[in-house]
Protein backbone atom coordinates (compact mmCIF):
# COMPACT_ATOMS: atom_id res chain seq x y z
CA UNK A 1 0.00 0.00 0.00
CA UNK A 2 1.21 3.49 -0.80
CA UNK A 3 0.29 6.44 1.36
CA UNK A 4 1.30 9.90 0.27
CA UNK A 5 1.20 13.33 1.76
CA UNK A 6 -1.21 15.70 0.03
CA UNK A 7 1.55 18.34 -0.08
CA UNK A 8 4.17 16.04 -1.61
CA UNK A 9 3.83 17.53 -5.08
CA UNK A 10 3.21 21.14 -4.06
CA UNK A 11 6.85 21.88 -3.30
CA UNK A 12 6.23 21.78 0.46
CA UNK A 13 8.00 19.50 2.89
CA UNK A 14 5.55 16.91 4.13
CA UNK A 15 5.14 16.90 7.90
CA UNK A 16 2.72 13.99 8.05
CA UNK A 17 4.12 11.20 10.24
CA UNK A 18 5.05 7.82 8.84
CA UNK A 19 2.71 4.92 9.61
CA UNK A 20 3.36 1.28 8.96
CA UNK A 21 0.63 -0.83 7.45
CA UNK A 22 0.27 -2.63 10.78
CA UNK A 23 -0.23 0.69 12.62
CA UNK A 24 -2.89 1.79 10.14
CA UNK A 25 -4.66 -1.55 10.56
CA UNK A 26 -4.63 -1.23 14.36
CA UNK A 27 -6.02 2.29 14.11
CA UNK A 28 -8.72 1.08 11.74
CA UNK A 29 -9.76 -1.65 14.19
CA UNK A 30 -10.00 1.02 16.92
CA UNK A 31 -12.12 3.24 14.68
CA UNK A 32 -14.48 0.41 13.69
CA UNK A 33 -14.91 -0.57 17.34
CA UNK A 34 -15.68 3.03 18.30
CA UNK A 35 -18.30 3.03 15.57
CA UNK A 36 -19.74 -0.28 16.80
CA UNK A 37 -19.77 1.02 20.40
CA UNK A 38 -22.20 3.77 19.40
CA UNK A 39 -24.10 1.77 16.79
CA UNK A 40 -27.45 2.08 18.60
CA UNK A 41 -27.31 5.88 18.30
CA UNK A 42 -26.02 5.75 14.72
CA UNK A 43 -28.71 3.28 13.64
CA UNK A 44 -31.42 5.37 15.25
CA UNK A 45 -30.21 8.66 13.80
CA UNK A 46 -29.41 7.52 10.26
CA UNK A 47 -32.43 5.25 9.90
CA UNK A 48 -34.67 8.22 10.59
CA UNK A 49 -32.98 10.55 8.13
CA UNK A 50 -32.20 8.08 5.32
CA UNK A 51 -35.60 8.43 3.70
CA UNK A 52 -35.86 12.19 4.05
CA UNK A 53 -32.25 13.16 3.27
CA UNK A 54 -32.07 10.96 0.20
CA UNK A 55 -35.66 11.33 -0.98
CA UNK A 56 -35.94 11.70 -4.73
CA UNK A 57 -39.72 11.99 -4.81
CA UNK A 58 -39.85 15.67 -5.83
CA UNK A 59 -37.03 15.24 -8.33
CA UNK A 60 -38.81 12.24 -9.86
CA UNK A 61 -42.00 14.32 -10.22
CA UNK A 62 -39.94 16.98 -12.00
CA UNK A 63 -38.47 14.30 -14.27
CA UNK A 64 -41.99 13.19 -15.18
CA UNK A 65 -43.00 16.77 -16.04
CA UNK A 66 -39.80 17.25 -18.06
CA UNK A 67 -40.45 13.99 -19.89
CA UNK A 68 -43.89 15.19 -20.97
CA UNK A 69 -42.43 18.55 -22.02
CA UNK A 70 -39.75 16.76 -24.06
CA UNK A 71 -42.40 14.65 -25.79
CA UNK A 72 -44.41 17.79 -26.51
CA UNK A 73 -41.32 19.52 -27.93
CA UNK A 74 -40.60 16.47 -30.11
CA UNK A 75 -44.16 16.56 -31.43
CA UNK A 76 -43.95 20.29 -32.13
CA UNK A 77 -40.72 19.75 -34.08
CA UNK A 78 -42.33 16.92 -36.04
CA UNK A 79 -45.42 19.07 -36.76
CA UNK A 80 -43.17 21.92 -37.90
CA UNK A 81 -41.30 19.60 -40.29
CA UNK A 82 -44.55 18.13 -41.66
CA UNK A 83 -46.06 21.60 -42.14
CA UNK A 84 -42.97 22.68 -44.09
CA UNK A 85 -43.15 19.54 -46.25
CA UNK A 86 -46.87 19.99 -46.96
CA UNK A 87 -46.93 23.68 -47.86
CA UNK A 88 -44.63 26.29 -49.26
CA UNK A 89 -43.44 28.30 -46.26
CA UNK A 90 -41.06 31.17 -45.95
CA UNK A 91 -37.85 29.22 -45.30
CA UNK A 92 -36.24 31.83 -43.05
CA UNK A 93 -39.40 31.86 -40.87
CA UNK A 94 -39.46 28.06 -40.89
CA UNK A 95 -35.77 27.86 -39.97
CA UNK A 96 -36.22 30.38 -37.14
CA UNK A 97 -39.22 28.42 -35.78
CA UNK A 98 -37.44 25.09 -36.19
CA UNK A 99 -34.30 26.40 -34.44
CA UNK A 100 -36.40 27.78 -31.58
CA UNK A 101 -38.16 24.43 -31.13
CA UNK A 102 -34.94 22.41 -31.25
CA UNK A 103 -33.25 24.80 -28.81
CA UNK A 104 -36.17 24.30 -26.40
CA UNK A 105 -35.95 20.54 -26.89
CA UNK A 106 -32.18 20.53 -26.28
CA UNK A 107 -32.59 22.64 -23.17
CA UNK A 108 -35.28 20.36 -21.76
CA UNK A 109 -33.24 17.26 -22.60
CA UNK A 110 -30.16 18.70 -20.85
CA UNK A 111 -32.20 19.57 -17.73
CA UNK A 112 -33.70 16.10 -17.74
CA UNK A 113 -30.33 14.35 -18.08
CA UNK A 114 -28.69 16.43 -15.33
CA UNK A 115 -31.58 15.82 -12.95
CA UNK A 116 -31.66 12.10 -13.79
CA UNK A 117 -27.96 11.89 -12.85
CA UNK A 118 -28.66 13.65 -9.53
CA UNK A 119 -31.55 11.28 -8.80
CA UNK A 120 -29.36 8.27 -9.58
CA UNK A 121 -26.50 9.58 -7.41
CA UNK A 122 -28.90 10.25 -4.53
CA UNK A 123 -30.39 6.77 -4.83
CA UNK A 124 -26.88 5.28 -4.82
CA UNK A 125 -25.91 7.28 -1.71
CA UNK A 126 -29.09 6.13 0.02
CA UNK A 127 -28.36 2.50 -0.86
CA UNK A 128 -24.77 2.91 0.32
CA UNK A 129 -26.02 4.32 3.63
CA UNK A 130 -28.60 1.56 4.06
CA UNK A 131 -25.95 -1.03 3.25
CA UNK A 132 -23.70 0.53 5.87
CA UNK A 133 -26.52 0.47 8.43
CA UNK A 134 -27.28 -3.20 7.69
CA UNK A 135 -23.60 -4.01 8.12
CA UNK A 136 -23.37 -2.02 11.37
CA UNK A 137 -26.52 -3.65 12.75
CA UNK A 138 -25.09 -7.15 12.47
CA UNK A 139 -21.49 -6.30 13.42
CA UNK A 140 -19.93 -6.63 16.83
CA UNK A 141 -16.52 -5.52 18.01
CA UNK A 142 -13.68 -6.76 15.83
CA UNK A 143 -10.35 -8.01 17.10
CA UNK A 144 -8.36 -7.89 13.90
CA UNK A 145 -8.20 -5.99 10.66
CA UNK A 146 -10.78 -7.01 8.07
CA UNK A 147 -9.97 -5.98 4.52
CA UNK A 148 -13.62 -6.43 3.46
CA UNK A 149 -14.77 -3.90 6.05
CA UNK A 150 -12.00 -1.54 4.93
CA UNK A 151 -13.02 -1.79 1.26
CA UNK A 152 -16.77 -1.68 1.78
CA UNK A 153 -17.21 0.77 4.62
CA UNK A 154 -14.33 3.24 4.55
CA UNK A 155 -14.45 6.41 2.48
CA UNK A 156 -11.27 8.19 3.53
CA UNK A 157 -8.46 8.41 6.10
CA UNK A 158 -6.99 11.75 7.10
CA UNK A 159 -3.73 11.80 9.05
CA UNK A 160 -3.14 14.99 10.97
CA UNK A 161 -0.57 13.57 13.39
CA UNK A 162 0.22 10.31 15.22
CA UNK A 163 -2.32 11.36 17.82
CA UNK A 164 -4.99 12.51 15.37
CA UNK A 165 -6.05 10.13 12.60
CA UNK A 166 -9.59 10.49 11.27
CA UNK A 167 -11.40 7.60 9.57
CA UNK A 168 -14.38 8.70 7.49
CA UNK A 169 -16.92 5.97 6.87
CA UNK A 170 -19.38 5.74 3.98
CA UNK A 171 -22.26 7.03 6.10
CA UNK A 172 -20.32 10.20 6.83
CA UNK A 173 -19.32 9.19 10.35
CA UNK A 174 -15.90 10.49 11.30
CA UNK A 175 -13.99 8.64 13.99
CA UNK A 176 -10.76 10.09 15.42
CA UNK A 177 -8.22 7.68 16.83
CA UNK A 178 -4.58 7.76 17.89
CA UNK A 179 -1.78 5.28 18.49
Amino acid sequence: MVWQCNHKFEGQKCTTPHFSEDEIRKLFVKAVNQLVDCKKEILSLYSEIADTKFSTEEQEKTLTVLSFEIQSAEQQIQDCIEENAAAALNQSEYTARYDELTDRYDSLKTKYEKLAVKVHENQCRKEQLLSFLRWLERTSLITEFDENIWNLMLDDVIVHSKSDVVFIFNNGSEISVSL
